[in-house]
């Protein structure tokens, strides 16, 4: 059963690829290799909901161009502009430089110093809508002015991926503004959309092969298509979640199949206070 438990555990991996995400690919790397040339110190933005699945792209993203030097970089909450500067200088392995009491400036010149020695292509800055989770506008600005120097220093092309409110970052400094060279946006909760729900059975279909049941789960069929449209808002990060503990309770009841039972009893664990306001849609479905 562990080995089942771990093929389980691995949908959370599983990337599903749509019109969005490959145009968003080819835009991407268009982009870096457009700046491996020029070299101007410029970035990019990656915004979409919680969920969305902008990590997952990213690490598709990396996986699928292993002729690239990327550096990604998770930030972390309520971090201060200094710490993350360390933190960076930890990504790129130089734990020594990292843990000193160097000034801003000298931490700056240093990371300029290993991206170049390493030959960095592409920053990520992942999660950066936690540079902006103050309202407090001098903060805001401090961390739109610190992009701005470390674009203008270190000359490597960084994207940064976020909530949407990450564009406060670039609303409060007309310079660092110029240097956004695009908007990505993964929006794939627009229910009026045709595409989205077309793109929403394609995954739910290659989420129920990735699934190690003997029978054959059918998440793609229409009305449990819709039952986890509705479950999970429309956000395939939180579908997975739901179908990751779902599949872990049918496991557990020697079931041939994800069961729609296992699915009602994981809403009920996993749901937020606005999903349960609208019901769990799996009820209809239990037999």
């Amino acid at each position: 059963m562990e080995y089942e438990f771990n093929q389980i555990a691995e949908i959370r991996n599983v990337f599903v690829e749509n019109q969005g995400t490959h145009f968003a690919h080819q835009r991407l790397l268009n982009y870096v290799m457009s700046e491996k040339q020029s070299r101007q110190g410029s970035c990019m933005c990656l915004i979409g909901d919680s969920g969305a699945g902008k990590t997952t792209f990213i690490q598709n993203f990396i996986s699928r161009n292993p002729e690239l030097k990327i550096l990604r970089v998770d930030v972390p909450p309520s971090c201060s502009i200094k710490a993350f500067t360390q933190e960076i200088l930890k990504c790129l392995g130089d734990i020594g430089w990292a843990n000193t009491r160097s000034t801003g400036v000298q931490l700056s010149m240093k990371i300029k110093y290993v991206l170049e020695k390493k030959g960095i292509d592409l920053i990520v800055f992942d999660e950066a809508q936690h540079f902006v989770e103050t309202k407090k506008k001098s903060v805001i600005y401090d961390v739109a002015d610190w992009l701005k120097n470390g674009l203008n220093e270190w000359k490597v092309p960084i994207l940064l991926t976020g909530l949407d409110r990450l564009n406060s970052v670039f609303a409060e400094n007309e310079q660092l503004e110029r240097r956004l060279k695009g908007r990505l946006e993964f929006n794939q909760n627009q229910s009026g959309d045709e595409q989205a729900r077309k793109d929403w059975l394609h995954f739910l279909h290659v989420i129920s092969n990735a699934l190690p049941f003997h029978g054959d789960s059918n998440l793609e069929e229409p009305k449990m298509a819709q039952a986890l449209w509705i479950g999970s808002s429309r956000l395939r990060g939180r579908a997975i979640r739901l179908i990751e503990r779902a599949a872990e309770i049918s496991f557990w009841n020697e079931e041939s199949r994800l069961s729609p039972s296992s699915l009602s009893e994981a809403f009920i664990e996993l749901a937020n206070r606005e999903e349960k306001s609208n019901g769990n849609p799996f009820l209809g479905m239990v037999q």
